[in-house]
């Protein structure tokens, strides 16, 4: 993959606020695919898996298989992943005063 490929398939992940949302919950822990469901309240698990390799094959996060606890696998973020959503919530923190002065 190029490394123009690779740009477009980031944006495409982040262009949806429901990929957003994941990352965002991958951000605090890992999370199995049940989780994730109830986090997000999706009931639609064919809508989930979509979303989840959608990030997965834009390297962002990772599946991993568990041998113990209650899960199989769980979802956590890649080294990219964690680094490119630290720049989302940098984003999201510069936004906050461009709101509040937009208000006045």
């Amino acid at each position: 993959m190029t490394e123009k490929e690779l740009f477009e398939k980031v944006m495409e992940a982040l262009g949806n606020p429901t990929r957003r949302e994941i990352l965002a919950l991958l951000a605090r822990k890992d999370l199995a695919f049940a989780q994730i469901m109830k986090e997000l309240g999706i009931t639609n698990s064919g809508l989930l898996f979509f979303h989840l390799r959608v990030l997965q094959k834009s390297f962002l996060i990772k599946k991993e298989n568990k041998s113990e606890g209650p899960y199989r696998s769980s979802f956590s973020l890649t080294d990219f992943g964690k680094a490119i959503t630290a720049q989302l919530e940098q984003i999201r923190a510069m936004i906050i005063p461009v709101c509040s002065q937009e208000k006045q």
